[in-house]
């Protein structure tokens, strides 16, 4: 957007001006951020990977969407002023919470605040990572972007997601460079407006927490521009418009928005998970997020050091230069040098062949859903060729689309109205859908094959052949499914450069991403360990039989210990109680230890009723500093901790059996 001349013609929006005396001064700042290279990086990022597979003209990128997001993050200020948002009362409360924009008159103050709120819409994506749904689980920060933010910002990073620490990364790396931004805007209030976690000289307040909602809410600038964003490049339904969901807001309070009716804001929920169903989740989109992902978790799982070579992201870890340099074209750059160097002929025919279709394609692949098997069959033993890919979206389950009252209607006209009501009862048949968008994952237990020509008979006269059959398919693909969601190397046992005592990690899956960032973190101590990695971690008849198996192999272990795991822990009949049997027979107790993702306090009554003595101890064990949500020093000091009682005891069983010889 260099020399742009203003205003811009978009084609969501219409016109964009940021010409608002009251509201927005500081055009001079916006150009200043438009052509700087955090922002410029965005050009280089589709917003819909893949996309255009499905929907031709879904070739729109980042940076169109973060312009689109200040715009609306001001049109959702000047709604709010219009509304009689800033009383006596809330003035008191925005003058407490941020004294640094507080030095003028009250206009001064709602200025400079709605001036903010539109530079963190503007910036809250740049630490976005080419191809999320693809590479979002292989690569991350590295330990010191971490440390930097938390040190020039003053701020904890303390459940920070991965997005928020490249992004307050690229922010302090821009301020450095130009002083009229040191100067004009004050970083910590956008650092809070996009983290929510305040610095030393931010005091939170309901104001500033329903302002923060325009930033960072069920109903945002974020969500009203990507959702019709990717609406008109797609499927253009004519639905909803952030317009009208504008012009129906009264007002925002600590809790989320209140609404004057009922229409706008339903048609937009609905859009929204419309789109997730017929775009995001659209069979020739997620064909190519698997084939990526197969690529990549390869070379995270088996080559960690080509990580290194061709992204630039040792052990997946980004610094925040080569983040800076990752973009969709770098990205697709590495997979094709990867693919010609000779070195890569060692790679699994399975991510050849997803290589080559990725990066070639024009096999007219097939797709093909199974639903889970509810018979009691024994799956019959069946394995699925190198060129069939499977995906049980593992990056959905776990999402909702709504959350019951997050959103509230009034009738009263004007702000802080005295009476809501959740959205949820008060949208007659759409209620029901709201409803259904909390209760249940976009896909629910089904697994979507991708199959070539040259398999379909196969694969149609095997689900046609009965129900061991389509059990055994499932099981395979979830099989398939889950070495590639676990993206990092799960067992080093056989590593010539890795040592010290056999380590088994006992996990349930619900604590996947911490499992994995132990294991990483295991990785890069070059120690020997493994986990137990097979359907789920619960799925299939074998699966009881095999934990315990590979737990009576273990030297040492680590049990990642959640209320999930405990609750299993205490079922003889789940998968988690014999791996305990097979420790306590196999492994001293000082060796077995628990290293606890979440607060005591959060599941007491859980691991009062953990058995212990199955592992050898009388009571709950010293447990640690919770690790869910912490950053990667933190869980590394936690790891740290429990390795050094490990190796204490190993060393001193090592040393008595010497002394016995």
């Amino acid at each position: 957007m260099h020399g742009q001349s203003w205003p811009i013609h978009d084609a969501v929006h219409g016109v964009i001006d940021f010409d608002d005396p009251t509201l927005f001064a500081r055009r001079d700042l916006l150009q200043l951020l438009l052509e700087s290279p955090q922002l410029q990086r965005l050009r280089r990022l589709q917003q819909l990977p893949f996309g255009d597979h499905a929907f031709l003209s879904s070739t729109h990128n980042r940076f169109s969407h973060a312009v689109g997001t200040a715009h609306v993050a001001l049109r959702l200020m000047q709604r709010l002023h219009r509304m009689g948002f800033f009383t006596p009362v809330t003035m008191a409360g925005l003058r407490e919470a941020v004294p640094s924009l507080a030095d003028g008159d009250d206009a001064t103050l709602i200025r400079r605040l709605a001036e903010h709120v539109v530079f963190a819409g503007l910036l809250q994506d740049i630490g976005e990572l080419p191809h999320k749904p693809s590479v979002g689980l292989f690569l991350y920060p590295h330990a010191t972007i971490a440390t930097r933010v938390a040190a020039d910002l003053e701020v904890s990073t303390h459940g920070m997601s991965d997005k928020e620490l490249f992004t307050l990364n690229g922010i302090i790396d821009v301020f450095q460079v130009h002083e009229p931004l040191r100067t004009g805007l004050d970083i910590g209030v956008l650092a809070y407006l996009i983290a929510g976690q305040p610095t030393p000289d931010i005091h939170v307040t309901d104001a500033l927490l329903a302002v923060r909602q325009i930033v960072d809410g069920v109903v945002d600038a974020d969500r009203l521009d990507y959702v019709h964003r990717d609406s008109h490049h797609s499927i253009d339904s004519g639905l909803s418009s952030a317009a009208h969901v504008i012009e129906s807001l009264i007002t925002y309070d600590r809790d989320g928005p209140i609404f004057n009716s009922t229409g706008p804001v339903a048609n937009f929920l609905m859009l929204r998970a419309v789109l997730r169903s017929q775009v995001y989740s659209a069979p020739a989109v997620r064909f190519r997020v698997t084939l990526l992902a197969v690529v990549m978790s390869e070379l995270l799982r088996r080559q960690p050091d080509w990580m290194t070579k061709y992204f630039d992201a040792r052990y997946g870890t980004l610094s925040g230069e080569a983040f800076s340099r990752l973009d969709d074209t770098s990205l697709f750059a590495g997979l094709r040098q990867l693919r010609a160097d000779r070195e890569a002929e060692v790679l699994d025919r399975h991510v050849a062949r997803a290589a080559d279709e990725l990066l070639g394609g024009g096999t007219p692949y097939e797709y093909h859903w199974l639903d889970r098997p509810t018979s009691a069959e024994s799956p019959a033993q069946l394995v699925l060729r190198p060129d069939i890919f499977v995906d049980a979206y593992w990056d959905y389950e776990t999402h909702r689309l709504y959350r019951p009252a997050s959103v509230r209607v009034s009738g009263a006209p004007y702000a802080a109205p005295l009476e809501t009501v959740p959205l949820e009862r008060t949208a007659g048949h759409v209620s029901e859908f709201l409803q259904m968008m909390w209760d249940s994952p976009p896909v629910q237990n089904n697994v979507l094959f991708f199959v070539p020509p040259q398999r379909t008979a196969w694969f149609r006269a095997t689900v046609a052949r009965g129900a061991a059959e389509r059990r055994g398919l499932y099981q395979a693909a979830i099989t398939r499914d889950a070495e590639v969601r676990l993206s990092v190397v799960d067992d080093t046992r056989a590593e010539e450069t890795h040592s010290g005592p056999s380590i088994f990690v006992s996990f349930c899956w619900e604590d996947i991403d911490s499992m994995r960032a132990m294991l990483r973190l295991l990785y890069e101590r070059r120690r020997r360990y493994y986990a137990f990695v097979e359907d789920y971690h619960g799925l299939g008849g074998n699966t009881k039989k095999n934990g315990s198996r590979y737990a009576a192999q273990a030297d040492a272990a680590l049990i990642l210990l959640s209320p999930a795991y405990a609750e299993r822990a205490t079922d003889p009949k789940g998968n988690i109680y014999p791996e305990l049997i097979a420790l306590g027979r196999k492994v001293p107790p000082e060796r077995i230890v628990p290293v606890s993702l979440d607060a005591k306090a959060d599941y007491r009554e859980e691991l009062d009723r953990f058995p212990w003595a199955l592992i050898g101890h009388e009571e709950v064990p010293f447990l640690g500093a919770p690790i869910r949500n912490a950053t990667t020093s933190q869980i590394a000091r936690a790891l740290d901790s429990a390795l050094q009682v490990i190796d204490r005891s190993w060393k001193d069983s090592t040393d008595a059996t010497r002394s016995m010889r």
